[in-house]
């Protein structure tokens, strides 16, 4: 009796519910496919104007240009060179100077200058400079300038006067040396050193003292005058100019010691 109960229990169990069967058998997900690779960007032509200016955007940008030398030397010792002309103007103590000079040759120069002791004494001279020494720095020159003086004022009644500032008496001549050093650059800064010795002819000599005695027709003053200073260009043919230095004169009548200082411009023209 148990027995056939056990073995109708095991027969409902293994029989399947109606409700189950119901139901559809689940299909697996279908494959999708991997979507194709997309095709490359078509790069539609530009305009010629277009393509023009992105050619120029991408092309490497040239070199910096060098900017031209400035070679135009009017107070240092480098020459001109043939035919080219130039012109300088300092303003300072105790003199205003104008010059202008000409290259007659490779290394020659010749011109005029003209300093005025601020009309107390205004003198013309002619110049020349030769050039004998061509390095790639250094430059030298032997320099010569002479002229005439006139003074407001007479010798007898002058006192510590134009003649007692400047050293220059009625003629004055006076021989020297430049020497210029230059650096790399086409406008590196130029310095110069400019010795001269001036012989100054006194045409009206006179004695302060009573009991002096007669003058003679004329007496010979002498000076060292010793200058310095830089062009600075500013441009290919324009330069700053500084200018300084002293004066030691020999005569008793002027003083032993003047300084000296001027600025202005040099340009070629």
């Amino acid at each position: 009796m148990v027995g056939a109960l056990a073995a109708t229990s095991a027969a409902a169990q293994l029989e399947p519910d109606e409700g189950w069967q119901a139901y559809p058998p689940v299909a697996p997900p279908p494959l999708v496919p991997a979507p194709p690779p997309a095709p490359a960007p078509v790069r539609t032509p530009l305009p010629a104007a277009v393509a023009a200016l992105e050619a120029e955007v991408q092309r490497p940008a040239p070199p910096a240009e060098l900017r031209p030398p400035n070679d135009v030397s009017m107070l240092g010792a480098p020459a001109l060179g043939l035919w080219r002309r130039a012109v300088s103007a300092t303003l300072g103590y105790p003199l205003v100077s104008l010059r202008g000079g000409v290259g007659v040759a490779p290394g020659l120069d010749v011109g005029i200058d003209f300093d005025s002791y601020y009309g107390a004494m205004n003198e013309l001279r002619g110049y020349g400079r030769y050039q004998f020494l061509v390095g790639p720095r250094w430059t030298a020159s032997a320099a010569l300038e002479g002229g005439a003086a006139l003074f407001s004022q007479r010798a007898a009644v002058e006192d510590h006067g134009a003649r007692w500032v400047t050293g220059h008496r009625n003629y004055n001549l006076m021989p020297g040396l430049v020497l210029s050093y230059r650096g790399q650059s086409p406008r590196a800064a130029r310095l110069f050193l400019d010795l001269r010795w001036h012989f100054a002819f006194d045409t009206e000599p006179h004695h302060r003292q009573p009991l002096g005695g007669v003058p003679p027709p004329f007496e010979l003053g002498q000076n060292l005058v010793v200058r310095a200073g830089a062009e600075l260009p500013l441009t290919a043919r324009v330069s700053l100019a500084f200018l300084t230095g002293f004066d030691l004169h020999g005569s008793p009548d002027d003083a032993p010691f003047m300084p000296v200082c001027s600025v202005g411009l040099v340009s070629g023209i």
